[in-house]
């Protein structure tokens, strides 16, 4: 079988948003969002959202009702920072009136597009809220131009999860 990649993600997406939306808690079941459940997901047109600059949004639906999302390669919303990973709150239910408040800058990741001693800069790659905790994918990537891959992807290596308990504000490193 073969699919394109616009049809995987698509795809992909709606798994994840409709049996994922819910969040978990420490025993693996659905934790207690607000809203009703999600039945079906229509990708339409995309929505910039106002006074942002960032790319790689993987939100998570906290028990307080927000979404909570990192932006990579980013200025934040209104311009509060110039970084690798920063971490922001999505307020609004529809789409297309949403405002956003960037959280954490997340200084620790360095400045946008800033490669260390390796070559690579922090990005993040997924999120999700589980039992009272936001947890944050973070790895080292490599752009394509420099990866060394024959096909000019961007790589990623030395992946850790990190862990807030404050929405955002603050993280904890794994040892």
């Amino acid at each position: 079988m073969s699919m394109c990649r616009r049809d995987f993600l698509v795809g992909s997406l709606a798994v994840s948003v409709c049996q994922g939306t819910r969040g978990l808690n420490s025993a693996g079941g659905a934790a207690d969002v607000p809203g009703p459940p999600i039945s079906a997901v229509k990708v339409g047109m995309p929505v910039k959202l106002a006074d942002n600059q960032g790319d790689t949004w993987a939100a998570a639906w906290a028990d307080d009702g927000h979404l909570y999302s990192p932006s990579d390669d980013t200025t934040g919303f209104n311009k509060t920072c110039n970084s690798n990973v920063a971490f922001n709150r999505l307020d609004g239910s529809d789409p297309l009136q949403m405002t956003g408040t960037t959280i954490n800058p997340m200084s620790d990741y360095g400045t946008t597009a800033n490669k260390g001693p390796d070559g690579c800069s922090c990005k993040s790659t997924g999120c999700i809220w589980i039992d009272g905790a936001l947890y944050l994918a973070i790895a080292r990537h490599k752009y394509g131009e420099d990866s060394g891959d024959p096909k000019r992807r961007q790589t990623a290596q030395n992946a850790s999860l990190i862990r807030s308990t404050d929405l955002g504000k603050t993280w904890q490193r794994p040892a």
